[in-house]
């Protein structure tokens, strides 16, 4: 989609989810429900279908080679005679290199879902899956701590430039000695995550470690639902709502792009709609409001980081939903209203998944500025002299690091780097109306 009238702005709808509950939580039969269950079906018709056409390669391959064994016989045979007819063996030569350079590969079926691959076999897989993977994942935190560890940079790298669904990635194996280039690089992830692991892969990316890139914040579709009450439940399954969920899969798996009305110009290979009239209005409004709370103080910078990439988020869900729906032409008023909507509850939850950030970070500033207010810190402190004497509740350094930033954007201190013959040394002034300045900590 286009979300703008007229320029080329592209959003490719390839959006991550996550199921964020305590263990036990059901929240794989949800995935698997949701999810799973219908690809696994487009993936059974899709081998089915792949049967035949691997038989008919298999039959042409063995007619392919039995020519070639002919050709070669007739070449032998013809360079053996006393007077060799050259044009002769240079037309079977020419036949033979011909053959030869013929498809070998037996076609493959679709995939549609990715369990657990390497980035290079990710790689090898989009070029014969130009429509993207989905990565599903039962637990998302090793997926996401693997990616942390040392080496694992180029999978980092690699998942990044897929999220956006419109990218070029070119793997080098260095053992093969080939590459692969990826021309449409369009990777969606999905999977469940507990609520206390992704706090501290939360809290460790937004001190400066690995993860802060915004790759948690690319999860947009992220939802921490409240724990219900148990309550048995034992009834038929819906088969009619099932099969008209399932009917939607069967039809984007095979949409037709001129049906629809998708548009495509010289410079840009990847078909588009825009929106209507109406719809692009609506969506200009609330745009306009985004960026107006994005220009402002009063978001954490955690939040302000996930909702800035709301603005390919509502596109999106109103590409999608509209096309879910069956329509067709230009994205429509009811399925960008919808999608706006959509983005009220997604942004709920997502304040509730960082809200142990901003708790912690919080907590931790106001026993900071009561160390500094009460003369334990003095003008010119560094980070260290916060956490080596172990005061209570300010002994983690990652903490401590995002509660600075905290006090630094109020206004009580200054920090001030200086360079020295190694290392950068960072220290912090303290404003002597600090007190006035922290009175909102």
């Amino acid at each position: 989609i286009r979300p703008k009238k007229k320029d080329n702005w592209l959003v490719v709808p390839n959006l991550w989810g996550a199921l964020i509950g305590r263990p036990s939580t059901m929240k794989t039969p949800s995935i698997s429900e949701a999810a799973a269950n219908p690809l696994k079906h487009l993936r059974y018709v899709a081998k089915e279908a792949n049967k035949g056409e691997a038989q008919a390669f298999e039959a042409d391959k063995m007619l392919l080679e039995a020519q070639l064994a002919g050709t070669k016989a007739k070449l032998k045979k013809e360079a053996a005679k006393p007077a060799p007819d050259h044009n002769e063996m240079e037309r079977l030569t020419r036949a033979i290199q011909q053959q030869t350079c013929q498809d070998e590969k037996a076609p493959e079926a679709r995939r549609y879902v990715v369990n657990d691959s390497t980035p290079e076999r990710l790689a090898d897989l989009l070029e014969i899956n130009p429509f993207g993977l989905l990565v599903l994942r039962d637990e998302l935190a090793g997926w996401l701590q693997s990616m942390d560890k040392q080496g694992h940079e180029t999978a980092r790298a690699f998942y990044l430039e897929a999220w956006n669904g419109s990218g070029t990635f070119e793997i080098d194996r260095v053992t093969e000695g080939r590459s692969t280039y990826v021309e449409a690089c369009c990777i969606s992830v999905l999977g469940g995550i507990q609520a206390g692991k992704l706090a501290s892969y939360i809290q460790s990316a937004q001190a400066g470690g690995a993860g802060d890139d915004g790759f948690m914040q690319r999860f947009q579709l992220a939802v921490y639902p409240d724990k219900q009450k148990w309550n048995l439940i034992d009834r038929y399954p819906n088969k009619e709502a099932r099969q008209a969920y399932w009917d939607v899969f069967e039809r984007l798996n095979t949409i037709d792009l001129n049906a629809i009305g998708a548009q495509q110009d010289e410079y840009e290979p990847i078909p588009f709609l825009r929106f209507a009239d109406d719809a692009q209005d609506l969506f200009y409004q609330w745009l306009n409001a985004l960026q107006a709370e994005l220009g402002g103080d009063d978001l954490p910078e955690v939040l302000e980081a996930h909702f800035a990439k709301y603005r390919s988020l509502v596109p999106s869900l109103a590409l999608i939903i509209h096309l879910a729906e069956g329509r067709t032409g230009a994205v429509s008023y009811e399925a960008t209203e919808k999608a706006v909507e959509w983005a009220k509850y997604l942004r709920s939850h997502a304040q509730r998944i960082f809200a142990p950030v901003t708790a912690v970070t919080a907590h931790t500033a106001r026993r900071l500025a009561k160390k500094i207010l009460d003369g334990a810190l003095h003008d010119g402190f560094t980070l260290r002299d916060t956490y080596r004497s172990g005061w209570a509740g300010l002994s983690d350094k990652t903490a401590n690091i995002s509660a600075l930033e905290m006090l630094v954007e109020l206004g009580g201190i200054v920090e001030e780097t200086h360079r020295t013959g190694g290392r950068p040394l960072t220290n912090y002034r303290i404003n002597p109306k600090a007190k006035t300045a922290w009175g909102e900590v």
